[in-house]
């Protein structure tokens, strides 16, 4: 198995193994969404916009997006830790993810 191939297999773990709303519980974001069916909208918390409704998450799909011309950002968790984090880069969103939660270790 080449690198890249393992790298991509780690981050889909990592997806599957933590929800967004955990994720948006761990900053302090979940309790500032307004919840409508299975979306989440609120203010963006990546660029601090003014609007409650422009950042939407899909709970289903573990996606987020904010609809800003400002930022107009998104994906998964493994990119909003990215951006949370001050943009550190994805590998490093996906081992703060890894360690805070576990994720890829023998349980004992």
């Amino acid at each position: 198995m080449n690198k890249a191939h393992a790298q991509r297999i780690y981050f889909e773990q990592i997806k599957r193994s933590v929800s967004i709303t955990t994720i948006l519980d761990r900053y302090g974001i979940l309790s500032e969404m307004k919840r409508m069916g299975s979306t989440l909208k609120g203010t963006c918390p990546i660029h601090r916009g003014s609007n409650d409704r422009q950042f939407t998450i899909d709970e289903n799909k573990g996606l987020f997006k904010c609809f800003s011309p400002k930022c107009g950002r998104g994906g998964d968790i493994i990119t909003l830790v990215s951006a949370l984090e001050g943009g550190i880069g994805i590998r490093d969103a996906a081992l703060l993810i890894a360690d805070w939660y576990g994720v890829g270790r023998e349980r004992k």
